[in-house]
C-alpha cells in the first residue's frame, strides 16, 4: 500500500475565529497608533512653519490613508486569507477610536471629513488587505 500524503499545512488553513480576531485587533491597534504619531508628526511640522489651519484635514486625510494600509497589511499578513473583508473590517476600531477622540476634542459632531476618513479609512485598509494576501515570500 502506498503511503499517505501529507498535505502541506498553509497559514489559511488553520486561521479560526479566535485567531482572525486576535490579529485584527493587533492590526487595529498598530493602525490607531500609527495614525496618532503622523497627527503628531503633523501637528509639528504646522506649528513650525505656521501653516494655515486649513491644511490641516489634509494632513488628517493623509495620516489616516497611511495608517489604513499599514492596519490592513498587519491584521492580514498572518491570515492571509479573505484580504478584502479583514482589512476592511480592521479599519472600524480606529475609526471608532478617533472619532470618540476628535468629538471629545472639538465638542461637535461628525463633520464631512469624518465621513471623508471613515471613506479614506476602509480603502486603504482593504487595499493593504489585499497586498498582505498576494504578496509573496
Amino acid at each position: 500500500m502506498p503511503k499517505k500524503k501529507r498535505r502541506k499545512k498553509t497559514p489559511a488553513a488553520d486561521a479560526n475565529v479566535k485567531t482572525v480576531i486576535i490579529k485584527s485587533l493587533i492590526g487595529s491597534a498598530v493602525g490607531t497608533a500609527l495614525f496618532f504619531l503622523l497627527i503628531v508628526l503633523a501637528s509639528l511640522i504646522a506649528l513650525k512653519t505656521d501653516m494655515p489651519q486649513k491644511y490641516f484635514p489634509i494632513f488628517v486625510l493623509l495620516s489616516g490613508a497611511v495608517s489604513g494600509l499599514v492596519c490592513g497589511f498587519t491584521a492580514v499578513r498572518p491570515i492571509k486569507k479573505n484580504g478584502l473583508l479583514l482589512g476592511a473590517a480592521s479599519c472600524v476600531i480606529p475609526y471608532l477610536i478617533i472619532i470618540v477622540v476628535s468629538v471629545c476634542l472639538s465638542h461637535s459632531g461628525l463633520g464631512n471629513y469624518g465621513w471623508i476618513l471613515l471613506a479614506v479609512l476602509a480603502l486603504t485598509s482593504s487595499f493593504g488587505g489585499i497586498l498582505a494576501v498576494n504578496k509573496r515570500k
